[in-house]
């Protein structure tokens, strides 16, 4: 198994390429739980539930041009693709048809990069497959 760091990564939300900006991406899913556990049971009984998905992005701010915080305004939005070793032809890519932007926070600290962050919902299923290359993911 090759391991690798994210600095490759590029992201895409619908048109939106943040490649050169992003600083970091985090997908979280986790899974209801339905407790089924009836009269006479001893032990609690559980089934797997609806799964549930979010992403955390940080992207750098950029002064000369507002197209980040344009496409990241809260209660926007569009389809969400990453490719965690670049775009590549062939390279693993990772998707999902709807991601809506639930927060979307400016930061502004003294000592460091003005930085973007941003919280999704991801909607349905992210879907595994493979680049197709090209310059802009």
């Amino acid at each position: 198994m090759a391991k690798y760091t994210g600095k490759d990564m590029a992201i895409r939300f619908g048109t939106v390429s943040v490649a050169g900006q992003g600083r970091q991406l985090e997908v979280s899913q986790s899974a209801d739980e339905v407790d089924v556990t009836s009269y006479g049971s001893t032990d609690k009984e559980f089934l797997a539930g609806l799964v549930d998905r979010t992403a955390t992005l940080d992207i750098l701010d950029d002064s000369a041009s507002a197209t980040i915080r344009n496409a990241f305004k809260t209660g926007t939005s569009n389809s969400l693709a990453w490719f965690p070793i670049g775009i590549g032809t062939g390279n693993p890519k990772f998707s999902v048809g709807t991601a809506v932007v639930t927060e979307a926070n400016l930061s502004y600290p003294y000592d460091d990069a003005v930085v973007v962050s941003v919280s999704m919902r991801l909607s349905g299923t992210v879907t595994e497959g493979t680049s197709s290359g090209g310059a802009n993911p």
